[in-house]
């Protein structure tokens, strides 16, 4: 009995040993599935953030971009509205020319047809008499045919005053049609250029909404300055190239010298390699004060630190831009956040950089002079109002122009 009483509470403390342990494994279990769906939330929640973000990146880069193409888009079309604007004013010169042809046509034919007047009358006379009285009444034969001589040079001289009335006529005739043809054309014109103007308004609208929207948002600002430093960088790149270009045909001259000089011909003299005296440049601009210097600045909007790679320099619209140096140039066009760019390599590693243009006025290759017109001041680019943006660059690093710049 005493055995049986054992074994049995021996089964019944293992019944509850397994009841203990089965339900520990159920709670073990049922805590690592809680904890499992919190990791899978958190990790849900994290990659809706990242997705979130970079919408929000991308967003902040799609605002700049499109900035930058509603820009391009309105100098070209600003470029249309001018280009339409000339040809007006070239038509209507051109109408004037015709006015003043027509009105010289006019003169010529009325003094004709009054000379024609004139001998009508004449002729009505003289016929009263008749031609063979007048012919008859001569003295002698040789005064007969001196009169009928006379007579009939007066006549063909008639036929031809009334041939040169009747393509004066004509001639008249086709000015007026090409006089209205022309008002028909400055019609077209005019209303080709009132179209244009409206979309450049409502561009500039646009595009000024846009900036503004920029310059009131930080990120957005930060990016705008992120990307002028990105072009920034691309042109030291391309400056870079340029001067490998060169470096290398440098390096062929130089070879062909010692090949000239080893066959006993007389070398070609290199040039050595120097640079301009500082203060010696001519200013790009005339009467332009530096309203943003070189260097590292604040924006006391956004309370941000800006390096500037040149100097702005404050400009009329539409001001001329001239070359400080002899050079050539080497870039003309777009360039993204500088606006319309002029690029000129003056030699030496040396290039100086002229942004934000209304228009360029000289072309890639082109060999200029000191003071040759390169453009005029505008607002493309990165920028919130009509200026020169003005870089000097020595072996494709920006320095202070504000040095090299002759004073006063």
């Amino acid at each position: 009995m005493r055995r049986k009483g054992e074994r049995l509470n021996s089964a019944i403390c293992l019944v509850f040993i397994f009841l203990f342990l089965s339900s520990g494994v159920s709670l073990c279990s049922a805590d690592v599935s809680t904890e499992k769906g919190k990791l899978l939330k958190i990790r849900k929640e994290l990659q809706q953030k990242k997705t979130l973000l970079q919408q929000a990146v991308k967003k902040e880069k799609g605002v700049i971009n499109e900035l930058d193409k509603r820009n391009r888009q309105l100098n070209q079309t600003q470029r249309k509205v001018d280009k339409l604007g000339e040809t007006i004013n070239k038509t209507q010169h051109k109408i004037i020319i015709k006015k003043e042809a027509l009105i010289k046509t006019f003169n010529s034919l009325y003094q004709k047809q009054s000379q024609l007047s004139h001998r009508l009358r004449a002729i009505y006379k003289y016929r009263k008499n008749g031609v063979l009285d007048v012919l008859c009444s001569s003295p002698n034969l040789s005064d007969m045919s001196r009169q009928l001589y006379f007579m009939t040079m007066i006549a063909q001289n008639d036929n031809t005053l009334i041939r040169e009335i009747q393509q004066q006529k004509e001639l008249l005739k086709c000015q007026k049609q090409l006089l209205q043809g022309k008002h028909k054309q400055l019609l077209v014109i005019q209303n080709d250029y009132k179209q244009e103007f409206i979309v450049q308004q409502k561009q500039e609208k646009g595009y000024r909404g846009l900036l503004s929207r920029v310059q009131k948002d930080k990120k957005l600002y930060r990016q705008q300055v992120a990307q002028l430093n990105n072009s920034s960088s691309e042109l030291t790149s391309l400056i870079k190239r340029l001067e490998a270009q060169k470096k290398a045909q440098e390096k062929a001259r130089a070879a062909m010298v010692a090949k000239r000089k080893k066959e006993g011909k007389k070398p070609e003299k290199i040039e050595k390699r120097s640079y301009p005296e500082k203060g010696t440049l001519s200013w790009p601009v005339s009467g332009g004060q530096i309203i943003k210097g070189f260097g590292q600045y604040k924006n006391p909007k956004f309370d941000t630190f800006v390096v500037n790679k040149g100097i702005d320099i404050s400009a009329h619209a539409g001001q001329t831009v001239v070359a400080v140096k002899s050079g050539s140039v080497v870039y003309a066009g777009w360039f993204k956040g500088y606006g319309l760019l002029v690029m000129i390599d003056h030699g030496n590693g040396i290039y100086s950089l002229y942004a934000h243009l209304a228009n360029i006025l000289v072309g890639k290759g082109q060999t200029i002079n000191t003071g040759t017109p390169l453009g005029t001041v505008g607002d493309t680019g990165f920028t919130t109002e009509p200026c020169l943006h003005f870089e000097l660059r020595v072996d494709g690093q920006p320095v202070n122009p504000s040095g090299w710049l002759r004073r006063g």
